[in-house]
């Protein structure tokens, strides 16, 4: 949180990407306002400190994963799945930790994970949490369907020592294993990330790896954050037209993107392929060596 609010807080943070107007942002201000007594305070949901919060969110690097990522890591423990775990997977996965509360979106297509959830309550009677995305006006913004009618106890807010963060390791080994981060240690990896790249609060990050692996999390969010620039947030999976697309008429444009060789590879296989049948590029300034 500290970082949240040591930004400008009418500063734009968030935007959609492919949006060529530019208007419609959430900024920092906001983004803090969201978490502290906002529509992303978990105790409205009865949660409290040290407990693990399971979600599933967009595939891809949208702005509605950033802000759920930072609402619950700043006060809790993020366990963030991936939406095409099938439904062995993700049980597996809530029963590592003997997960007690768990948060679907709407519209985000995630069948295995939202069976999983369903089979998970029955069995441990843990809570369900269903949210609701704002829309493309307020990037990022969602609200909880079902909240308490008084905020309880004092604000949550994690410390540098305190985990705030679960992932699963692809595993070496038949069982994958989880990992803990602490919110200290996920911070200076993402600004060490910005002093190596240089980036400066005028830098815009186009989001497009998923925020459900430490590359997206670290790679484009929090090495952002530490440099106080804004993220133009792909709220779609990655298509190599779309990337082309949000890279070329995003408003404000894109700096400088993090991503996978596999996904870097694919765009410009694409734009060999296709540059010179699709009369667009040209005007995006691509010419047909694909420069």
């Amino acid at each position: 949180m500290s970082f949240l609010k040591a930004q400008p807080q009418n500063k734009p943070f968030l935007y959609n990407a492919r949006d060529n107007n530019g208007t419609a942002f959430t900024t920092y201000g906001e983004i803090s306002n969201f978490i502290r007594g906002g529509h992303g305070d978990l105790r409205y949901l009865g949660i409290k400190s040290g407990e693990i919060v399971a979600y599933c969110v967009p595939y891809g690097g949208s702005a509605v994963a950033v802000t759920a990522f930072l609402s619950i890591a700043s006060q809790t423990i993020a366990y963030p799945l991936a939406p095409d775990m099938t439904t062995s997977e993700a049980l597996d996965a809530l029963t590592q930790l003997n997960v007690r509360h768990l948060v679907l979106f709407d519209k985000v297509d995630c069948p295995g994970v939202e069976d999983a959830f369903n089979d998970h309550v029955d069995k441990t009677h843990a809570s369900l949490h269903k949210a609701v995305i704002a829309g493309d006006v307020s990037p990022g913004m969602f609200k909880y369907e079902t909240k308490t009618k008084d905020l309880i106890g004092k604000q949550l807010d994690n410390s540098e020592d305190s985990t705030c963060l679960f992932l699963r390791t692809s595993g070496t080994t038949s069982k994958p294993k989880i990992v803990p981060l602490t919110q200290g240690s996920l911070v200076t990896n993402g600004a060490v990330i910005a002093a190596s790249m240089q980036l400066t609060d005028l830098d815009v990050c186009y989001s497009v790896m998923p925020l459900f692996h430490i590359g997206g999390i670290s790679a484009s969010i929090l090495c952002t954050l530490t440099s106080g620039g804004s993220i133009s947030c792909d709220n779609e999976p990655f298509d190599p037209g779309r990337m082309v697309d949000a890279l070329a008429i995003s408003k404000p444009q894109p700096t400088w993107y993090s991503s996978v060789p596999t996904i870097h590879n694919a765009t410009v296989a694409y734009l060999k392929n296709e540059v010179s049948k699709i009369p667009k590029y040209e005007s995006y300034g691509i010419d047909s060596n694909v420069t």
